[in-house]
């Protein structure tokens, strides 16, 4: 049979109980991939029993502070959806039972939609709720969260594509001594969110300027969406092709200044200002600490090509020692 991709399920199993309209989901597919890259980014946030999902304090945030559908006093309405969508029985085992996954938080946003719009009789149908739901709040306040403009704009390029292959020993040494924990005997080497916040806490790199929240965002919006998340949980087990894009994405973040350079000449404006290739090349001795003793015993720094500023990849070192002297 046909396999169903994830907004299938999603929408299969939103208000599967109330009918909702044919024509509100075409809207909601329509709008699927906002949705969902939203919902990514909040479920990181409100990671809840080890899960991502979007727990109340999280959803009360989004609700009131970014996509500015009520304030607090109308904050009832949102409270009552989802105790509405919480009473219902557990459907499967990535499911917790005070957080929205995937599905129920699409739920959530057609429920408030028909509160906000339908029932202040502002339109007369349900099409017209969410269609006014989706054009004043959601597209308007969520477009930044798209995981897709971070790869074409910063990390798709030759310069981070060099950096990654000359320092791929690196890379994946670090992934190797930090994963495998929770990896069961049959199972497939993965990276949980607790082995790549290791990493970083354990160089001291997660401070008030760079906390926890940054990091896991950047672990989540790292990882292939899934199309069950609910009964499967490899959204949450990060393997290498995602280890390297979370750690660019972590180095975005923490927008280091050079090794060895004098704090008081790189403001937080320059280091913001440096392409990602910069900020992760800035990263690595901080990786370096925490691969194995034996690998940084053994490690050394790639050579950069005078010419053009890249990395020698290896193989290419030889071969541009020889042409120096042709």
């Amino acid at each position: 049979c046909k396999q169903k991709t994830a907004y299938e399920i999603s929408l299969g199993l939103v208000g599967s109980e109330m009918c909702i309209r044919d024509r509100c989901k075409e809207l909601l597919k329509k709008n699927y991939r906002l949705l969902r890259e939203t919902y990514k980014y909040y479920a990181a946030i409100g990671r809840t029993e080890n899960l991502f999902a979007i727990n109340k304090l999280t959803l009360t945030d989004f609700i009131a502070h970014k996509i500015f559908l009520y304030d607090g006093d109308k904050l009832n309405d949102m409270d009552l959806a989802f105790m509405t969508i919480k009473g219902k029985p557990k459907i499967a085992k990535n499911q917790p039972k005070t957080a929205l996954v995937r599905f129920e938080f699409v739920e959530l946003l057609w429920r408030l939609a028909l509160k906000k719009y339908l029932d202040s009789k502002e339109v007369c149908t349900e099409v017209e709720a969410v269609d006014l739901l989706l054009k004043n709040n959601i597209i308007p306040n969520c477009s930044q969260f798209s995981s897709q403009t971070f790869r074409n704009t910063r990390y798709w390029n030759e310069q981070c594509d060099n950096l990654l292959k000359s320092h791929l020993s690196l890379f994946d040494s670090v992934y190797d001594s930090n994963s495998g924990a929770k990896k069961k005997p049959s199972e497939k080497t993965f990276m949980c969110y607790d082995e790549f916040m290791g990493v970083f806490s354990a160089t001291g790199l997660v401070t008030d300027e760079f906390p926890e929240r940054d990091l896991i965002t950047a672990f989540a919006l790292s990882m292939m969406t899934q199309i069950d998340e609910l009964d499967n949980d490899q959204h949450m087990k990060m393997q290498k092709i995602e280890f390297y894009e979370a750690v660019a994405r972590a180095a975005e973040g923490l927008s280091l200044a050079p090794p060895n350079s004098i704090a008081e000449e790189w403001p937080l404006k320059r280091r913001q200002e440096q392409t990602l290739a910069e900020k992760m090349d800035n990263l690595t001795p901080y990786l370096l600490s925490a691969a194995k003793k034996e690998f940084r015993e053994r490690f050394k720094k790639p050579e950069k090509d005078k010419t053009t500023g890249l990395y020698l990849l290896p193989g290419e070192m030889g071969t541009k020692s020889q042409m120096a002297f042709t």
